[in-house]
């Protein structure tokens, strides 16, 4: 019969409660690791009560408390149920009750300390891990922000960086555009002067020409042939005019005055485009226009009608400027041809202030390379050569030599380390395999010894049950012994003659008594009280008076 304690109280069943015992003592053993274990984690919260490691673990472990208090329950509820009904209403175990009544209580109070505390690291783990998304999603949130700003910045940067780049192209667009207005003004100006056409025709025919594949140097080139040889048939040229004649083009006008060139080439040109022939074309358009007619043809095949639409076509897109406008962008080339010559006037000041300098220079130079003897520097150079060469061939091999024997040491001590190494591996093997062979030998005597000590316990568990059995019947001897005498005294009574219930008789009142009190909480201990009434006849008392001394001395010190 085994015990087992709650708060110092041994409850002992009449039965075998040791599987009992030892799952109670690992549930209470476990619950008091995990007690210490939480104790250890609310150290660490205290110093750090947001660290999230800790407050898992501390959930961790409630959860654990939570299932071992269960178990415990489970356990208590179970010694519970043994007691009442092994106590079956009689109050034999009223106080045992009552102890694991009070046990089961304290453990469900317990369990709900750890209940709570488990909603609170739950509910304070759960907000933490708010305002870790809180403080995630702030700073993603200022993350966006900083790349867009990031982004407002970079565009502004491009923005800025484009526009001085498009400022810079229109700077310069604007300065190429007035420097090549500037210069076709002052082209234009310079071949009116030339050619003795006005502004206006040239432009005319330069804006004709882009579109006819003619250039304006054939046009000019041949409207100043054209010029001469007008100038040649007035002169009494009769060949040159038959030429004109037969083209039906008139070189002078009603007053015998030669008539505008240009007013000559475009009726030329229109007579020219009426002839079939391209041969008599090509050869009287030569006649007139000299040997560039040929690159005529396009604008002869235009005919006089488109040549006039060109020409008021340059007009209306503007691209005819007039005089005034041309004179101010003549001044503009002038302008620029002054910067031009502004800027080699200074490059040739700053070569003329330099040329003294540097032709010193020079001269200083020329006399210290014929002042060397560059026999004899080619010879300290050859000297400085080969000494150099000595050194290395003298100095190298040694070099070489000491490299040599750090290879060889350190070849060898890698031999020694390998050769040691392969030592220790063997030795290592061998101290394995040693351990290994005693353990091999050394087994059986463990297994032999372990078997030994299960058998003592074994014996010892049945000793254990045999004395309880052994109790048992003990117990049913007293009980039997008490009934005996309890009727056995009336029936001796009779025999000798005392009456029931008289003046000096023997009446239920002189019975023997007997008292057994209830077992103790350690364990059982009877007790055995015997007491008879004193009879009138001194033979009676004394013979009672033994008994009760003898059943008093037996077996209170057999049940002791």
């Amino acid at each position: 019969m085994a015990g087992t304690k709650i708060k110092g109280i041994t409850i002992d069943l009449g039965v075998n409660t040791k599987p009992v015992t030892e799952g109670f003592q690992k549930i209470n053993k476990d619950l008091r690791e995990t007690d210490r274990t939480l104790k250890d984690i609310e150290k660490g919260l205290k110093l750090d009560p947001k660290n999230a490691e800790l407050l898992a673990q501390k959930a961790k472990y409630l959860a654990q408390a939570i299932e071992e208090t269960n178990k415990k329950l489970e356990e208590e509820q179970k010694i519970l149920d043994e007691l009442e009904k092994q106590d079956g209403g009689t109050g034999k175990y009223a106080k045992q009750i009552d102890a694991v009544k009070r046990e089961i209580e304290d453990t469900k109070q317990k369990q709900e300390g750890y209940k709570k505390s488990l909603e609170q690291t739950e509910k304070a783990t759960t907000d933490l891990g708010n305002a870790s998304q809180d403080a995630g999603k702030k700073q993603e949130d200022l993350g966006k922000q900083f790349e867009i700003s990031s982004l407002k910045a970079q565009l502004m940067h491009d923005g800025i960086e484009l526009a001085v780049k498009a400022l810079g192209e229109m700077v310069k667009f604007v300065g190429d555009s007035i420097k090549a207005s500037s210069e076709y003004a002052d082209n234009m100006l310079t071949m009116a002067t030339v050619t003795g056409l006005s502004t206006d025709q040239l432009q005319e025919y330069q804006y004709m020409s882009e579109l006819v594949d003619v250039s304006l140097d054939t046009i000019t080139g041949s409207l100043s042939k054209l010029t001469k040889n007008m100038a040649s048939a007035n002169g009494g040229n009769k060949a040159m005019t038959a030429n004109f004649e037969k083209l039906g083009v008139a070189i002078t006008d009603s007053s015998g005055n030669l008539r505008s060139a240009d007013d000559v080439f475009q009726d030329a040109i229109t007579a020219l485009g009426s002839i079939q022939n391209e041969t008599e074309r090509d050869a009287l358009a030569m006649q007139i226009f000299g040997k560039s007619a040929q690159d005529l043809n396009p604008l002869i095949e235009a005919g006089a009608g488109n040549i006039q639409a060109f020409r008021d076509e340059a007009h209306n897109m503007g691209y005819v400027l007039d005089e005034e406008t041309l004179g101010s962008l003549g001044a503009v080339d002038d302008a620029f041809q002054r910067l031009d010559l502004a800027t080699t006037v200074v490059q040739n000041q700053i070569g003329a202030v330099l040329a003294p300098v540097i032709a010193d220079i020079a001269t200083k130079f020329m006399e210290w390379a014929q002042s060397v003897d560059w026999e004899a520097f080619g010879q300290k150079i050859k000297t400085f050569i080969d000494g150099a060469i000595l050194v290395i061939q003298t100095v190298v091999p040694i070099i070489w030599g000491i490299i040599q024997q750090i290879i060889a040491f350190w070849q060898g001590f890698w031999d020694f380390a390998q050769g040691f190494w392969d030592f220790m591996v063997l030795c290592w093997d061998g101290i394995v395999k040693t351990v290994q062979d005693a353990k091999d030998a050394l087994q059986p005597i463990i297994d032999g010894i372990v078997n030994f000590f299960q058998s003592v316990w074994d014996i010892v568990d049945k000793v254990v049950g045999k004395i309880g059995d052994f109790i048992g019947v003990i117990k049913g001897a007293i009980d039997k012994a008490g009934e005996f005498m309890s009727g056995g005294f009336g029936k001796v009574a009779s025999f000798f003659g005392f009456g029931g219930g008289g003046s000096g008789g023997f009446g239920p009142s002189s019975m023997a008594t007997f008292t057994r009190p209830a077992y103790a909480s350690g364990g059982y201990s009877l007790s055995t009280a015997v007491t008879i009434n004193n009879y009138s006849t001194p033979v009676t008392g004394a013979f009672a008076d033994r008994v009760a001394e003898v059943v008093n001395e037996k077996l209170g010190r057999m049940l002791k």
